[in-house]
């Protein structure tokens, strides 16, 4: 229930020794680093990284360029050495850089002709014009001028009649005339939003132009063809080998850059950071074989490392996705590992739903992997919720609603929704209570005794009041002086309103009685429906299984949707309210593990 305990750890070393100190940091993966304090020169990095960022801007070329023709493949953790890695991109470049960039030239060189003579071909088909062999357009003398132009509307020539000769096709025209008519031309294009075309000469008729053209297409066409064939081939070659090596070189990068947070004399360095108490004789016997001074002291403020296992560590990630308790205070996630299936399978409650969510789940399992941990963690907590699902469906005797007939282990809940109220509001009780005592023993732990008292008795008395009411009218009176009191010791006037805020965040509990209704009413529905269609003659039986699959597949998608957004609602807004802020620092360990922690 508590965050991971930590030490602060300063170590000093000479520079000498740096590189082998942050090649052990990172391969155990345990320290939080952090820029210390001190008014010290800031430390640079490592020399080395200027030649590892040029390695990497090659290998990111070469993965721009031979991502397309080959499988997108995942690179794996090597932990190789600065040395070796380097070397693989050096010969990587050797076996790839002049191949590629040749090819990559010639196939621009093609494209480029490609587009040109295709542009010119579609220009030609489209002109239903006399076009004059040996003549450049637009064409200007001294004298004349002729325009060929592309129309948008047909162009209102009437005012230049005895000035201009105009041939017009449906979507081209050309117009010819003398220079000093030029201007009043060209704004009569500008008014029709006219665009002149440029064309460069044709040596033959149209007809011929266009049959030579089309032979030139399909030339650079097969070139092309055969270009971006060996482009394949070396792709496919060197792609995968090249997403490794860039993978490798982005982890030297990040190691040797981290000096950037340290700070330097002459001859040392002074590094601070934060790590799992469990884990300081790894670090202290790593830094005595490298002669470097380290020394610790106890965290009062720190970042936060959360420290859960097995079954409840499924579900950290969401809580960072809220934020993570300042150092030290509780960590909520034990208690979400315990409702958040408790209330998914309250709402959801079917056993058909479950069963597919259980499929579901292990579909999402298999496909996830060790660097995306969040998709793993989130298929557990489905897991979980699948099984809750079906353990109130068989409670409540819905599978698919009435589709498959089975006796309620305990009730209905459509005869009997007064009870399914009683019990959400019964739950909600039982987590805002528990929220309350978790506030009181966080305020304890920040040894802020007079503020527990004042912030959180007053939600007791409330509680009790109404209880005192039940048993004496007198006794229901006095406590709810009290309660007053308390509320406005609180906070004056405005504390009196958190009397209603808390019932009303209470009532927020009615959700789970809500959806569940509405879970087994769609199901219902569906049946319903289906068996009605049923009856229409030859299609019956058609509808009747289309109405079923796709109206509970609907109400199967929206439901797990409903019941996951207000089961994660109820914690982030009605139980943290009354406890937690989620505003400490996440801690975030110096590894070469790179892995997705949170959606």
């Amino acid at each position: 229930m508590a965050t991971e305990k930590l030490y602060k750890v300063n170590i000093i070393g000479l520079h000498k020794k740096k590189a082998m100190l942050l090649d052990q940091l990172h391969q155990y993966g345990f320290m939080h680093l952090q820029e210390p304090t001190e008014d010290m020169q800031s430390d640079e990095p490592l020399p080395i990284i200027e030649t590892i960022s040029s390695a990497l801007l090659d290998m990111k070329w070469v993965i721009e360029n031979t991502q397309k023709y080959s499988k997108i493949v995942k690179p794996t953790f090597s932990n190789q050495s600065q040395g070796y890695v380097l070397g693989e991109a050096k010969l990587l470049m050797q076996g790839i850089k002049k191949k590629l960039s040749e090819l990559l030239v010639t196939q621009k060189q093609e494209k480029e002709s490609l587009e040109k003579l295709e542009a010119r071909s579609n220009l030609l088909k489209q002109i239903n014009l006399p076009i004059t062999a040996n003549i450049d357009y637009p064409q200007i003398t001294d004298k004349t001028f002729t325009y060929l132009v592309s129309l948008t509307k047909p162009l209102d020539t009437k005012h230049l009649k005895n000035k201009i000769m105009f041939h017009e096709s449906q979507s081209h025209a050309m117009i010819s005339g003398l220079t000093n008519d030029l201007d009043e031309v060209e704004k009569l294009l500008r008014e029709h939003q006219a665009k002149v075309i440029k064309l460069d000469a044709i040596t033959q008729t149209k007809e011929k132009e266009l049959i030579d053209l089309e032979l030139q297409i399909q030339e650079h066409s097969t070139n092309l063809s055969k270009v971006e064939e060996k482009l394949s081939g070396l792709s496919i070659k060197f792609y995968k080998r090249a997403k490794q090596v860039h993978h490798d070189l982005s982890i030297l990068h990040e190691r040797y850059e981290v000096p950037k947070s340290f700070k330097r004399t002459q001859k040392a360095f002074y590094a601070q950071g934060f790590l799992p108490v469990k884990q300081f004789p790894l670090l202290s016997q790593a830094a005595s074989k490298l002669h470097m001074h380290v020394s610790v002291e106890e965290v009062v403020d720190g970042p936060t490392m959360l420290s859960n296992s097995g079954y409840v560590k499924h579900y950290e990630f969401l809580t960072k996705m809220f934020g993570v308790p300042k150092y030290g205070m509780i960590d909520p996630t034990p208690f979400m590992s315990f409702f958040i299936p408790l209330f998914f399978g309250f709402m959801f409650s079917d056993i058909g739903y479950g069963l597919f969510l259980l499929l579901g789940a292990a579909i999402l399992y298999k496909k996830s992997d060790e660097e995306q941990k969040v998709f793993k963690d989130a298929s557990v907590v489905l897991t979980t919720c699948a099984i809750t699902t079906i353990i109130f469906g068989w409670l409540f005797g819905s599978f698919f609603g009435n589709l498959i007939k089975i006796t309620p282990l305990l009730f209905d809940p459509f005869t009997n929704a007064k009870l399914v109220l009683v019990a959400g509001l019964v739950l909600g009780l039982i987590h805002l209570n528990l929220g309350i005592i978790l506030g009181i023993i966080d305020s304890l732990k920040r040894k802020e005794i007079l503020q527990a008292f004042i912030n959180f008795t007053p939600f007791i008395l409330l509680q009790l009041t109404a209880v005192a009411y039940f048993k004496n009218t007198k006794l229901g009176i006095i406590t709810t002086i009290i309660m007053f009191i308390s509320f406005y010791i609180r906070g004056k006037l405005q504390g009196l309103m958190d009397i209603t805020g808390f019932v009303g965040t209470w009532f927020s509990y009615a959700r789970l009685l809500a959806l569940s209704l509405a879970t087994g009413g769609i199901a219902l529905g569906v049946n319903i429906m289906a068996e009605q269609l049923q009856q229409v003659h030859i299609l019956g039986p058609i509808l009747f299984v289309l109405v079923l699959v796709l109206g509970h597949a609907f109400n199967f998608l929206m439901n797990v949707l409903g019941s996951t957004i207000h089961s994660v609602r109820l914690h982030y807004i009605e139980f943290f309210s009354q406890f937690y802020s989620g505003e400490g620092t996440p801690y975030k360990p110096f590894t070469t593990k790179k892995i997705r922690e949170t959606l």
